[in-house]
């Protein structure tokens, strides 16, 4: 999820690009919202309010629930495409960019961790205590990790993306896709992880950038694209479930495909880029929006708030409404979700964040400056 230095940023994106992140982390609010209604959570006595999707089903709200779930994925494919599409062009990595993005994710989660102590002090364990204070390195928004790895590391592929003539790069494009969102997707195999599948997916983008325009910027090709993923996945899902109900091996396979790798999800996502890619108009509110999404990220998605609020209202919900209007309380949640999030980003964006940036700029100097002596110090060693 591409985040941008709210007071150092100049320039402006079209407003298509900032839709479809604002798209993006409402899908993900989404399959979030949907996850914790699925799976009964170890943190809290209660699992009344869960609805299982991992099995085949005949039941058409369960199967149609289970579809929302795939939202998530679909949404992270939107904001990396979002992200890698204006990377490959990059030469370099800011470093204060990168502080400026872990202050953020430590910040947001002490607060969290602050005002959840002092309302609700009986669920706060040292387990929960590190994971909040170490939330990188824990991976507590798996996303941010991934990014934060993959920002710091993109120079680099783009040294190779520039060294390497056409034929070459489609070689390698192509054959990572086919091994980690093909092969991979069938059978997790071949050692694969979020990280390589992002970096297959990243010289695929490279390759369309440099040598497809054409295509790239074809709306009416890629709004085929886009329809045909979409049909392969509901028909994936359908046979899936149809088997299921009648082979009992095959019974508690649902979820198999709900995984990065899932083709039609990356197809679906690079098809729907590239046709907002190519619609052009500016909106202020839009834009401004978009540039909340890592923190509404950071905050609906927050350990404590995954962990022991989303289970918490999701048993509320049940006690008190039954679920005679699923979907509806389901998008209602989503809703409110993002609404209070936004809210929350805006208010930090507008008070806190402006000290982070002052601290990142000068905590990455500082780091710059020691890493420069140690690599002078290094580097005279024979």
């Amino acid at each position: 999820m591409e985040t941008i230095n709210p007071v150092k940023q100049k320039t402006r994106r079209d407003s298509g690009i900032e839709l479809l992140k604002i798209v993006g982390i409402l899908l993900i609010i989404l399959s979030h919202v949907i996850q914790t209604l699925q799976m009964k959570s170890g943190d809290v006595p209660y699992s009344d309010y869960v609805i299982d999707t991992s099995v085949a089903t005949q039941s058409v709200r369960v199967l149609i629930l289970h579809f929302l779930s795939f939202s998530g994925q679909f949404g992270n494919w939107l904001f990396f495409l979002c992200s890698a599409w204006f990377l490959t062009d990059s030469k370099y990595s800011k470093k204060n960019k990168i502080t400026f993005l872990i202050i953020n994710v430590w910040l947001v989660s002490f607060i969290i961790l602050f005002v959840a102590t002092i309302l609700r002090p009986e669920i706060i364990g040292i387990k929960i205590i590190i994971q909040c204070l170490f939330p990188t390195i824990w991976s507590n928004n798996w996303y941010l990790t991934a990014y934060i790895l993959i920002y710091a590391a993109h120079p680099f592929l783009n040294i190779i993306i520039n060294k390497l003539p056409q034929h070459s790069l489609f070689a390698l494009s192509a054959t990572m896709i086919t091994i980690y969102t093909g092969i991979n997707f069938l059978k997790d195999s071949f050692f694969s992880s979020k990280i390589i599948v992002w970096i297959a997916v990243y010289f695929a983008v490279a390759y369309v950038k440099r040598y497809m325009p054409g295509f790239s910027d074809n709306l009416k090709a890629n709004i085929v694209l886009f329809t045909v993923a979409l049909f392969c996945h509901i028909a994936l899902i359908m046979a899936t479930n149809f088997v299921g109900l009648r082979v009992s091996a095959f019974s508690n396979q649902m979820n198999h495909w709900l995984n990065i790798s899932n083709p039609m999800l990356i197809t679906m996502a690079a098809a729907l880029f590239n046709i907002m890619r190519n619609i052009h108009f500016t909106s202020r509110a839009i834009n401004y929006t978009s540039g909340l999404s890592l923190l509404i990220y950071i905050i609906h998605e927050n350990i404590l708030v995954r962990t022991y609020f989303r289970p918490f209202l999701w048993h509320f919900i049940y006690n008190h409404y039954g679920y005679n209007h699923l979907f509806a309380l389901t998008f209602a949640y989503t809703a409110g979700i993002f609404a209070v999030s936004a809210v929350l980003a805006a208010v930090y964006s507008l008070t806190i964040e402006k000290a982070v940036i002052k601290i990142s700029d000068s905590l990455t100097a500082l780091i710059s400056k020691i890493y420069h002596k140690i690599e002078a110090a290094v580097m005279k060693i024979h």
